[in-house]
């Protein structure tokens, strides 16, 4: 048993993780309060966060790219079920009504470098859209990527959004 540094209880030896740069091995907060502190600093610092990897990958372009590749080759299989993941919340997301040639005409239709959008996404945490004529629209391929998941709510698009 062990007392815990930061809630003050006492609890068995399981409940912290190790650490080798300490006497006895052992953490000095148990993993619930180690957990909470780590949920709070993600909290704090995850916009600055996102923005710091955003500048490294638009600073960085070309070797964000190799990195990309070289996990796909390292891992077929991780990004081959992404892809299944998406083709099948496509396939459930088409309704039976809706008609089919006219999003076949739509995707042949895109042109070069620009990408078909769902203006709702497929699969969004609060919504999903349809795979429907009136829910896709053109847009550049780097405003496409990044808009990613998310809907004009959560991400103005600076003119593309529709």
């Amino acid at each position: 048993m062990r007392m815990c540094v930061k809630c003050q209880i006492l609890k068995p030896i399981t409940f912290f993780n190790r650490d080798r740069t300490r006497v006895d091995g052992l953490y000095p907060q148990c993993k619930d309060c180690s957990r909470a502190a780590c949920r709070k600093t993600y909290r704090v610092h995850h916009a600055k966060h996102v923005g710091l990897k955003r500048a490294w990958k638009t600073a960085n372009r070309e070797r964000h790219r190799e990195i990309s590749r070289a996990w796909q080759i390292a891992n077929p299989t991780k990004n081959r079920e992404g892809t299944r993941r998406y083709r099948l919340a496509k396939i459930q997301a088409t309704p039976p009504w809706a008609n089919k040639k006219s999003l076949k005409m739509f995707e042949k239709d895109c042109p070069p470098g620009w990408h078909i959008d769902h203006i709702e996404p497929l699969r969004a945490k609060d919504r999903c859209g349809l795979n429907v004529i009136w829910n896709l629209q053109y847009l550049p391929a780097d405003q496409s990527r990044r808009k990613g998941n998310r809907t004009g709510e959560n991400f103005a698009m600076g003119g593309y959004y529709l």
